[in-house]
């Protein structure tokens, strides 16, 4: 395996791990739950290794594996499989990684994934840091959870005009 590339796929979702894994058939494919006990040794024995993670992971907020992949496998290649419902929020350490939308023309898909692994450095959408400030990083994730202004305003002490601003400042500027 020392000179194989190994795809991870990390997902808790088994429909697109086949789906995915029947698009990539030429390759080796591994099924990485977001939670599990230990990383299988092979993923240390391959030559390179390609991440593929389910964007649903920041909707579990269960990041173990993925923490212990990037540990382990710090030469990986990541790629964010992003939806509509998990929206474009990334952990800080992500910077640089990938972005596909899962739902797109599979044969686009592949291109697309071909294209990352021939060339990682080929251009592709990364994730960028977007400059928000402490106090917006604290608010975003009142401001996708769903949540009403007033509710929010009595969680977090903040008049609910400032929480508008604050929102405005990361929706239109950044």
């Amino acid at each position: 395996m020392n000179n194989e590339l190994l795809i991870v796929i990390l997902t808790d979702n088994n429909w697109l791990y086949v789906g995915l894994a029947a698009l990539m058939r030429e390759m080796v494919c591994l099924p990485l739950c977001f939670s599990t006990a230990s990383l299988p040794h092979i993923i240390n024995d391959a030559g390179r290794v390609l991440v593929i993670v389910d964007s649903r992971i920041s909707l579990r907020d269960e990041w173990s594996n993925l923490n212990e992949l990037r540990a382990q496998r710090p030469d990986a290649t990541l790629v964010w499989l992003t939806l509509n419902i998990t929206g474009r929020i990334f952990p800080e350490v992500s910077l640089g990684d990938r972005v596909l939308a899962q739902k797109q023309d599979i044969t686009a898909l592949h291109h697309a994934l071909i294209r990352i692994l021939r060339c990682p450095e080929s251009p592709a959408e990364c994730i960028e840091d977007i400059g928000l400030t402490q106090t917006e990083r604290r608010l975003l994730p009142y401001f996708v959870s769903g949540l009403r202004m007033n509710v929010v305003s009595r969680l977090t002490g903040k008049p609910v005009k400032t929480l508008y601003t604050h929102r405005q400042k990361i929706v239109v500027v950044k």
